[in-house]
């Protein structure tokens, strides 16, 4: 069987991808290597902006009946303790925290109720010209490529497009034992290594991430430990690289999107919705492109309008770069800066605030 588009990698950008498609008439395919339901590192905040995508898919009622938490305020803490508290908005779509394991199979659920053929536990082996992709077990042909499949794309090095990258930091992150103090809050805090965010997800569970300069990880987890009192079993995933160039592609009828195509800082948050709206436009260019012919002025639509996803926020990246690089200047806005308040609540308001 040919299918008009394959998909490698069923996370937010894949799903949502996937199911845009199937939406848009195309026969669709999506593999994934891990098998589902599975987690993934990531700090399981969603941005608000997911929901205006959610609803285009009519599936926005099914993510709100799973298990999550709805952030009230968001914390930032010095290295010396001091803390700024900032109150979220209250909104109908406001910013979630929802384990991934939870939100990435609602969002497979949701391509295969569009149509979408899944295959998970599928590693895909080899990739020959006209989008003959070899897994294991099995042989696909398709029209349309599209790699989803994450900041170390498996499609994109076996491509050649995945350049090495300069590893100047790294995350890791654990689920944990919820704080009492933790209710309802989001807690970012500035450590002599780098950052930990943390984040209420249910009654009794909390998401922990710990980001650092690859020297200093070990350090800075042993501090969160000590601070927290986790306990010695605590499974603790990492992921590496944090950020790197973004891939730019050239081949005919080859789309690459979400964490694949370019990664953002974790710490805005914002990740989940730049997958999503990236496989969302991806999917309206190759639906185009499949109605005319034209793979080129699809390929420049798509170009266009994912780089419009990040022009106006990028500077959001950058000042968390500098904050976990230089950790101690970034305690000293907390710490000492009379304007702290009403600079962290822009932030604030910026990060959890409707993107879209």
């Amino acid at each position: 069987m040919q299918w008009d588009v394959a998909i490698v990698g069923a996370g937010p950008a894949g799903s949502i991808c996937a199911a845009f498609c199937a939406k848009l008439g195309l026969k669709t395919l999506l593999l994934d290597r891990s098998s589902f339901p599975r987690d993934k590192v990531c700090g399981d905040c969603v941005n608000p902006a997911a929901w205006d995508i959610l609803n285009r898919l009519e599936w926005q009622d099914r993510i709100r009946a799973l298990p999550s938490r709805t952030p009230e305020i968001v914390e930032f803490v010095s290295i010396s303790g001091r803390s700024v508290i900032i109150p979220l908005a209250k909104s109908k779509t406001p910013e979630i925290v929802i384990r991934r394991r939870e939100f990435d199979q609602s969002l497979v659920e949701c391509a295969v109720a569009q149509g979408v053929t899944f295959r998970d536990g599928c590693v895909v082996k080899k990739i020959e010209g006209d989008w003959k992709i070899t897994t294991e077990s099995e042989i696909f042909q398709a029209k349309i490529l599209i790699a989803a499949d994450g900041r170390n794309s498996t499609v994109c090095r076996l491509l050649g497009l995945l350049a090495n990258t300069v590893v100047d930091r790294v995350a890791i992150q654990a689920h944990i034992p919820r704080p009492p103090s933790l209710d309802r809050r989001i807690r970012m805090s500035l450590t002599v290594n780098g950052y930990a965010g943390l984040a209420d997800l249910s009654e009794d569970s909390a998401n922990l991430c710990i980001v650092s300069r690859p020297q200093d990880i070990v350090p800075a987890r042993k501090q969160m430990e000590e601070i927290l009192n986790l306990p010695a079993d605590t499974i603790w995933r990492s992921i590496v690289p944090l950020t790197r160039a973004p891939i730019i592609s050239k081949i005919d009828q080859f789309f690459v999107i979400g964490d694949a195509a370019r990664v953002v800082e974790p710490f805005t948050g914002e990740g989940i919705y730049y997958a999503m709206r990236s496989g969302e436009i991806a999917a309206s260019a190759v639906a185009k492109g499949c109605h005319s012919g034209n793979w080129k002025l699809a390929d420049s639509e798509y170009r266009r309008e994912h780089s419009a996803i990040y022009a106006k926020r990028i500077w959001i990246n950058q000042v968390a770069r500098f904050f976990c690089m230089h950790p101690k200047l970034g305690s000293k806005l907390v710490d000492t800066a009379p304007f702290r308040k009403s600079l962290l609540s822009a932030l604030t308001t910026k990060v959890c605030g409707n993107i879209a």
